[in-house]
């Protein structure tokens, strides 16, 4: 017998049981704490499908196809802390909060499809503190304000897509102006910078076919 063999053999098999034991509530107090998964709670996406922001190393197109277009929600808790997020105020003491259109193009970048946050998109309060479950689309900008950077994207491209359609921006609802983005060409530029230590990069649509 082996020196290893002899030292398992004076363990007394009591001792192994006693250790490897556990309360007989362990198990209960587990399920208590923590729901069992199951197999349909798995993401069922394949990164085909799945849409990201592009980065600054990314090459794009210089066109791209909008091929479906998504309301962003109204983030009133930051989702890291947990912790109420305070609404902005307009000009009358109104509150709100902002969000963005969100397109997602047809095309691929290094083989995965992209999206681009469009702001903004407008989330109103009531005097109850209880926010509108249907976001405010800004209606089309003036053509002096085109290219200045105070006014909402989404504006801007009310405005092209008038004039794509050839309506006056009174004539076009805010349904049919973000049905209508569907299936659309735009022309896009990429824009880069840092923010507090971190590069971003956004897509900026020039124009709209």
């Amino acid at each position: 017998m082996t020196e290893e063999e002899n030292i398992f053999e004076s363990i007394d098999s009591s001792e192994l049981e006693t250790e490897n034991q556990q309360p007989e509530n362990v198990e209960t107090l587990n399920q208590a704490a923590f729901s069992r998964p199951s197999i349909d709670d798995l993401d069922d996406t394949p990164q085909s499908q799945r849409f990201r922001k592009i980065n600054s190393a990314d090459k794009l197109p210089d066109v791209l196809t909008i091929e479906s277009v998504e309301l962003g929600v109204a983030l009133t808790k930051d989702l890291i802390t947990g912790e109420v997020i305070a609404p902005e105020k307009n000009d009358k003491g109104r509150c709100y909060y902002k969000s963005k259109l969100i397109l997602k193009f047809k095309e691929e970048v290094n083989g995965e499809r992209i999206k681009e946050l469009v702001p903004s998109v407008f989330y109103g309060m009531d005097d109850n503190g209880n926010v509108s479950k249907v976001p405010s689309i800004p209606q089309a900008c003036d053509d002096a304000k085109l290219d200045d950077n105070f006014t909402s994207e989404v504006a801007k491209l009310r405005n092209m897509f008038c004039k794509l359609v050839k309506q006056r921006p009174q004539d076009v609802s805010s349904k049919a102006f973000v049905n209508g983005l569907v299936g659309k060409t735009v022309k896009v530029q990429k824009k880069t910078g840092t923010f507090k230590g971190r590069d971003w990069a956004k897509l900026k649509i020039i124009s709209i076919n």
